[in-house]
C-alpha cells in the first residue's frame, strides 16, 4: 500500500511509461539548447553573454515575478527595471512603456502557460521568453531567446535551459564538482521520497531536510554553472511529450468539475487548456489559508507563488494565490478527486 500524497517535490521517477528508450530522442539532447544548473543560472549567463557581445544595458522584468531570479542576476553590469504587469489583472495586450532599443532586454513570462504579454509592437528590443511554465511550447517562440527552469515540470534534481529560436549565439555551459554534489543530494531526496511513498521508510524528515538544504544552495554562486552530468543523464531519458500529455489529461478532467468556481483562474482565461497546474485565486488571505489547511489535511500540498512581491497589487495577489499540482504522478481519477475536494471547500466555506 502506498502512502499517497499530492504535490510538493518530485520523487524519483521509475514509471517506464514516461521514459524514452533512446536518449538521443530527447528534445533537450540538442546542440542548439544550452543546459544549466537552474533557470536563473541560464538567464544569468544569457544576459552576461549579451552584455559582453551585444552591449546590453537594461533588463526589464515583470513586477509580478519570482524575485529570487531577480536577486540572482542583480550583480551583473546591467540596469534592472520593472514593467507593471500582473497576469491576474492585466490583459495580454497591455501596452507597457519601454524604449524600443536593441540595448534593452525584456523578460516576457508565459504565466502558467495561459497569459503572455503581446510584445509584437517592439521591433528592436531583445525579447527573452520565460517558458518555465510552458516547456512544450518552446519551439513555437518567436523571441530572440528562451530560457526556463526544468525542475518545475520535470522530475530532475536540478536544471535550466536557454535556447534561441533565431539561432543566435548561446552561452557556453560547464559544470563543477560542487554542482554535481548538490544534484546528487537532491536526487537522494527524490529517491528517499519514493521509498516513503512506497512504505519502505516511515520518516519524512529524511528527505524533507535534504530538499530544503539543497534549495538554499541554489543561491550559491558555485551553482551558477552548466547542468551536472547526473541530472543530464536523467533529463535525456524523460519523455517530455508523454509527461505533459498526462498533465493535460489530468487538468482537463479536473477542470470539468470546478470550472464554474470563481476562484479558479483558468475559468476566466481564453487559453485555459494549460497543463502546468491548477491556479486558485482566493477572495482574501483568510480564505487562502483555510483552503491551504484543508488541502494539507487531505494530503494535497499546494504551493504559493511567489513570495516577496513589492507592488501593492502584486502583494495582494501573493496573499490570495495557491497552486495545485496535477502532474504525471497522478491519474485522471485522482485529479478528479482533488477537484472534488476543492469544490467541496468552496461550496461549504
Amino acid at each position: 500500500m502506498n502512502s499517497k500524497e499530492f504535490g510538493s517535490d518530485f520523487d524519483f521517477l521509475i514509471n517506464e511509461d514516461f521514459l524514452l528508450k533512446n536518449s538521443n530522442d530527447s528534445c533537450f539532447n540538442n546542440s542548439k539548447i544550452s543546459l544549466f544548473f537552474s533557470g536563473r543560472a541560464a538567464l544569468f549567463h544569457l544576459i552576461k553573454n549579451g552584455i559582453k557581445n551585444n552591449n546590453w544595458q537594461r533588463v526589464y522584468l515583470p513586477s509580478f515575478y519570482c524575485h529570487e531570479v531577480t536577486n540572482y542576476i542583480e550583480c551583473l553590469n546591467v540596469t534592472i527595471e520593472y514593467y507593471d504587469f500582473n497576469p491576474f489583472i492585466d490583459s495580454e495586450d497591455k501596452q507597457i512603456q519601454i524604449e524600443d532599443s536593441e540595448r534593452n532586454i525584456i523578460i516576457n513570462v508565459s504565466f502558467f502557460g495561459m497569459v503572455k504579454l503581446n510584445l509584437k509592437h517592439l521591433k528592436k528590443a531583445v525579447i527573452i521568453d520565460d517558458y518555465t511554465h510552458d516547456l512544450l511550447r518552446i519551439k513555437g517562440s518567436s523571441a530572440h531567446y528562451c530560457f526556463g527552469s526544468l525542475r518545475k515540470e520535470l522530475p530532475i534534481p536540478v536544471g535550466g535551459f536557454c535556447y534561441s529560436p533565431r539561432n543566435l549565439k548561446l552561452p557556453i555551459e560547464y559544470s563543477n564538482a560542487f554542482s554535481e554534489v548538490v544534484a546528487v543530494q537532491k536526487l537522494t531526496a527524490m529517491y528517499l521520497k519514493s521509498l516513503f511513498l512506497n512504505n519502505k521508510i516511515s520518516e519524512k524528515e529524511l528527505y524533507r531536510s535534504l530538499f530544503a538544504n539543497a534549495e538554499e544552495i541554489f543561491e550559491n554562486q558555485n551553482t551558477n554553472v552548466g547542468l551536472p552530468e547526473v541530472a543530464k543523464a536523467i533529463l535525456f531519458k524523460l519523455d517530455l511529450e508523454k509527461i505533459i500529455f498526462q498533465k493535460r489529461k489530468n487538468f482537463s478532467s479536473a477542470l470539468e468539475i470546478i470550472n464554474s468556481i470563481p476562484q479558479v483562474f483558468q475559468s476566466k482565461q481564453k487559453n485555459s487548456n494549460s497543463e502546468f497546474g491548477l491556479v486558485l485565486l482566493c477572495d482574501n488571505e483568510k480564505q487562502k489559508q483555510g483552503l491551504r489547511t484543508y488541502l494539507i489535511e487531505n494530503a494535497i500540498f499546494p504551493a504559493t507563488l511567489w513570495p516577496n512581491q513589492f507592488l501593492d497589487v502584486d502583494i495582494n495577489t501573493e496573499k490570495r494565490m495557491l497552486f495545485v499540482h496535477l502532474d504525471y504522478r497522478y491519474n485522471e481519477q485522482e485529479s478528479i478527486n482533488i477537484a472534488i475536494k476543492i469544490k467541496c471547500f468552496f461550496e461549504n466555506e
